[in-house]
């Protein structure tokens, strides 16, 4: 995996760019805070919004999934990922319910 990150480049604005599983991510050109929506404008000319239903609007989680949803070309799959996550703590739980109900 090739990572590489450029986060504030002061006089010229934002530059980020990842390498991941060959992935590539273009340079941000600008992001706008217009609560409750986060708006990332790309160096590819796309842009990706994203917003805040329910919960208090904070900048750091607006931007996080502004370039999860360009990295992974929507929610969904991330979530895919987040779903099929490996719990150890519900597995020790669910051993141990399984083992309650035999004794029974």
């Amino acid at each position: 995996m090739n990572h590489e990150f450029t986060v504030l480049d002061g006089a010229k604005g934002w530059s980020f760019s990842i390498g991941l599983f060959g992935i590539g991510v273009p340079n941000i050109k600008d992001v706008v805070f217009n609560p409750p929506r986060t708006i990332i404008n790309w160096s590819d000319g796309t842009k990706t919004v994203v917003n805040c239903h329910k919960d208090e609007f904070r900048e750091e989680y607006g931007f996080a999934m502004a370039v999860l949803k360009k990295l992974y070309g929507g929610r969904n799959p991330y979530l895919d990922h987040i779903e099929r996550a490996h719990r150890p703590q519900e597995t020790a739980k669910l051993k141990a319910e399984k083992i309650a109900k035999k004794s029974k």
